[in-house]
């Protein structure tokens, strides 16, 4: 019986970000020769095309690989590449080298934007494309997703990052906001309310409510007491046994899972 579940899993979604047409429509020839061999193993690829950086950069949450080369534009493949980088994108960005040598000119505007320990997400492909680099690719691709813990989106008025679970400390309402208060000491204000914000992660399991206006992440709890929470961070939230209950039924299925 065929896991479903797994080619579920492990189908691709991908983007390619080219602004010359002919080579955006042989690659998605190339890319859909490569899904149909594949559907009984690892799932189809879901293809999006785009001719334009902004197009790219809408909702870059939704793919799984990005194949790049955009050279009439003044932001080129590589300002793009480090735009999805800084934009906080952690699966394989694969430049296609035709009339920039993204493997000269990337590494000196990672530098100059201090992305330099980001690189390692990128990946490089020439042009022409041969299907067998294209394949080997893929595979790092599929690899790469099944390795891959979900991350959160953090999505502000002029920033969106890409989180993964434990880098959330907590997260408390603000009015018609969010703060979201990171551990490596940043934090974000993102619109909406805590509850829809809270319900959104559902599926992560390190959360739990201390109260209608804060949740927190429970593997960063340094102190649980009947009415206060007390974050490593040295934070502290007012809570009440009722909070607590649920926080001491999340912490025994966290433990569960270690």
């Amino acid at each position: 019986m065929e896991n479903t579940k797994t080619k579920g899993t492990l189908s691709l979604h991908i983007a390619i970000c080219d602004d010359n047409a002919a080579d955006r429509r042989q690659l998605e020839r190339l890319l859909g020769r490569e899904s149909e061999k594949r559907a009984r193993d690892t799932g189809v690829f879901y293809i999006d095309s785009y001719g334009n950086t902004n197009a790219a950069l809408q909702s870059p949450q939704l793919y799984d690989a990005f194949f790049i080369d955009m050279v009439s534009d003044p932001a080129d493949g590589a300002s793009l590449a480090l735009r999805l980088l800084a934009a906080g994108v952690v699966v394989p960005v694969v430049l296609c080298v035709s009339s920039i040598d993204y493997r000269r000119t990337l590494p000196e505007k990672a530098r100059l934007s201090g992305q330099e320990k980001k690189l390692q997400h990128i990946c490089y492909l020439d042009k022409p494309v041969k299907a067998a680099e294209l394949s080997s690719l893929l595979d790092l691709c599929v690899s790469k997703k099944s390795m891959r813990t979900g991350t959160v989106e953090l999505r502000g008025e002029q920033q969106t990052r890409y989180v993964p679970e434990d880098d959330i400390l907590y997260a408390s309402a603000a009015g018609c906001h969010i703060h979201v208060f990171l551990r490596d000491g940043s934090t974000m204000e993102i619109p909406g309310r805590i509850e829809n914000f809270y319900m959104q992660l559902s599926s992560f399991t390190h959360y739990a409510a201390v109260s209608s206006r804060t949740f927190v992440n429970i593997i960063h709890i340094k102190r649980l007491t009947p009415f206060r929470v007390e974050m490593q961070d040295g934070s502290v939230h007012r809570t009440s046994p009722l909070w607590v209950r649920d926080i001491k039924t999340a912490l025994r299925q966290c433990e569960r899972e270690l």
